[in-house]
């Protein structure tokens, strides 16, 4: 029987890594929180806080309210060179990792008139893949290797919408 594959196998110690974050805070969403055509911005403001963005929307506003739960799960595989025996010290400084992220996603529009009176809403709430990545890092890092930018990225109040 060939040693190689066991050589291999052993030559990789496995470790697990869970990285998560949290923008914006959950939107507690009931539909029949608000009415269209009567409730006041104020009200909006009093229940649900501040939106993570606000623009103009015709005459009026809008208010844009965010949750991303963002979740990643990595496994990283490294060189142990005493349950070997064999002496290849410089390859415990080596790690390679693959990592798979998703996000948990909840978004509120809320159009108000010139007066401020609600006139339409949305809310929506799904999970989106956020794919894979894979890293080779040296001595010990935790960080992420999926992109996670699309969720991460600040986006100035005049270009949403």
């Amino acid at each position: 029987m060939s040693r190689r594959p066991l050589l291999l196998l052993l030559l990789c110690a496995a470790g697990c890594t869970v990285l998560r974050s949290e923008i914006g805070s959950p939107i507690a969403w009931d539909e029949s929180l608000f009415e269209e055509g009567e409730t006041h911005y104020r009200a909006v403001l009093e229940k649900l806080g501040a939106p993570l963005r606000v623009g103009r929307y015709a005459d009026g506003v809008a208010f844009l309210y965010e949750y991303f739960y963002v979740k990643e799960g990595q496994i990283g595989l490294s060189y142990n060179g005493e349950e070997l025996g064999v002496d290849y010290q410089w390859l415990e400084w080596i790690k390679f990792s693959f990592g798979r992220g998703s996000a948990d996603r909840q978004a509120l529009v809320m159009i108000f008139d010139g007066d401020g009176t609600l006139q339409s809403e949305s809310f929506v709430a799904w999970d989106q893949d956020l794919g894979s990545g894979f890293s080779l890092q040296f001595i010990v890092e935790a960080g992420s290797v999926v992109d996670t930018s699309a969720v991460r990225t600040w986006v100035d109040p005049n270009e949403w919408g």
